[in-house]
């Protein structure tokens, strides 16, 4: 059986000197050996959607569904397959994850890092990500 929490979950990442910080209340989910975040993103012009990201011990999956439809998966030192969908069309994807920090308990913490996107060959950008994740309500 699953457990369900409400969290607090702010998203920082950066590319190319610019930041961006943005904070979401959520659902975590302890199954197995991964925590399930789960929390609707503001909506933008491209419209609602609903994030997942699957936390295992060396690798992170997001997942968007909704009016955008998107996959991907980040793995230390691995080139991975993904995708990126709006209703205008879909994007091939790759990511190529050269650090990587999970340093959570029961799904409560921070996880790092960072990773080059790809469209084809070619380099989209170099990305860095940051999850902080808290109880909702506590500090």
């Amino acid at each position: 059986m699953t457990s369900k929490q409400a969290v607090s979950i702010r998203v920082s990442s950066a590319s190319e000197g610019q930041r961006i910080d943005q904070r979401y209340n959520g659902d975590l989910y302890l199954k197995g050996d991964y925590a399930y975040l789960r929390y609707a993103e503001s909506e933008t012009e491209l419209g609602k959607t609903t994030t997942v990201i699957k936390i295992g011990r060396e690798e992170i999956r997001i997942l968007r569904q909704g009016d955008v439809v998107s996959e991907q998966s980040f793995a230390k030192g691995k080139r991975l397959a993904g995708y990126y969908e709006t209703p205008r069309g879909r994007l091939t994807l790759e990511t190529e994850t050269d650090s990587m920090s999970i340093e959570i308990e029961e799904g409560i913490g921070v996880i790092r890092w960072s990773y080059l996107l790809l469209a084809g060959n070619d380099q989209v950008g170099r990305y860095s990500l940051q999850l902080d994740i808290r109880p909702a309500g506590g500090g």
